[in-house]
């Protein structure tokens, strides 16, 4: 029984070791940043051509213009951009970038977009015709590659980085979030595990906030989160980035009805790298971090009543940073005057 008890001892030790040491290769970065550190900025109306269905789009750019991605084809139309304009020009020209349909040259429904931080190309996801949509920085289509729907499947947010896609692991039998698809090599993997089982809820923690790339990582945010994970290029957890505390996770249930499903809410609306900072939309305002993880500064959006603008959607380039209040208005502001702003704080 000694023997057995002594062996026993040392799983128990192995064990114990293994989870510290898990636990030591987990580097936290804990935000700490008061309302007060905020900068107020004064964002201009920007009015363009309303081609699309005001509650169904989404924004990217990069130093070509502002890409439109539409939820719904507008106009014949499944993405189209505006070139940055100086700040005096009104009604830009709409320039189309693809029209839809199923021949050389068009797509389906984009359903997601994103912008890579290794060379500022934007890619765009179909799923009716499943292709991502490779564009550089002069919005030029430079690949097209076909994805088999088993590798991975986009239905709303994603990332990529070095010849890999990262998105949810949708209809995956596996209980992990994130489903990673290697081009390279042709490999699917998946890593995470959900917060809430399969089949129970509520099953929208389980859910991507926000996830992008960086030059060395990929940052993803759950819903319900306050939380941003950096998974390295090992594809481990390696850090997180603490700002705000996560909603506490109930325990899963299965609901008798649809009165009985609780909502879960989304902290981190959005995240973009750009000139080596990481930028984090949240319900505070923009909050800003270095290429180290740490609180350089708040940016809080006013109207010229000094009425707090309540943003959705952001994209950031050289040239501009654009701003979607709601379901309809688009603001704009030179990045200039927000790299003085950072510099100020």
């Amino acid at each position: 029984m000694t023997k057995y008890k002594f062996v026993g001892a040392l799983i128990l030790i192995f064990l114990l070791g293994c989870t510290e040491r898990k636990n030591r290769d987990i580097h936290i970065y804990d935000i700490n940043s008061e309302l007060s550190d905020s900068t107020i900025v004064y964002p201009q109306l920007y009015e363009i051509e309303e081609l699309f269905a005001p509650a169904q789009f989404s924004l990217q750019s990069n130093n070509k213009g502002l890409v439109v991605t539409p939820r719904t084809i507008s106009s014949g139309y499944s993405l189209f951009y505006y070139a940055h304009p100086d700040t005096n020009t009104h009604f830009p020209k709409m320039n189309v970038l693809m029209k839809s349909g199923r021949g050389p040259g068009e797509s389906g429904i984009m359903l997601a977009g994103t912008r890579t931080a290794e060379s500022g190309s934007l890619v765009y996801y179909s799923m009716g015709t499943s292709r991502f949509y490779h564009y550089d920085q002069n919005l030029d289509l430079i690949k097209e590659p076909l994805v088999n729907a088993m590798d991975i499947l986009v239905t709303d947010n994603f990332t990529y980085a070095n010849g890999r896609y990262y998105s949810e692991a949708t209809f995956s039998e596996e209980e992990k979030i994130l489903k990673i698809y290697d081009t390279t090599n042709n490999i699917t993997k998946t890593i995470i595990d959900k917060r809430i089982p399969h089949g129970y809820q509520p099953a929208a923690r389980n859910n991507i906030a926000s996830i992008i790339s960086t030059p060395e990582h990929i940052l993803l945010a759950l819903i319900g989160e306050k939380e941003i994970m950096i998974i390295d290029e090992e594809d481990r957890i390696s850090g997180k980035i603490v700002l705000g505390e996560n909603d506490p996770l109930p325990e899963p249930y299965i609901p008798k009805s649809s009165e009985d499903m609780k909502s879960s809410s989304k902290h981190i609306f959005k995240m973009e790298y750009h000139d080596g900072m990481i930028f984090v939309l949240m319900k505070s305002g923009l909050t800003v971090l270095n290429n180290d993880y740490e609180f350089v500064s708040r940016i809080v959006f006013k109207d010229f009543s000094k009425e707090k603008l309540e943003i959705s959607d952001f994209t950031i380039n050289s040239e501009m940073l654009y701003l979607r209040k709601g379901l309809l208005n688009i603001y704009r502001i030179d990045y200039s005057k927000i790299v003085a702003k950072l510099t100020q704080s």
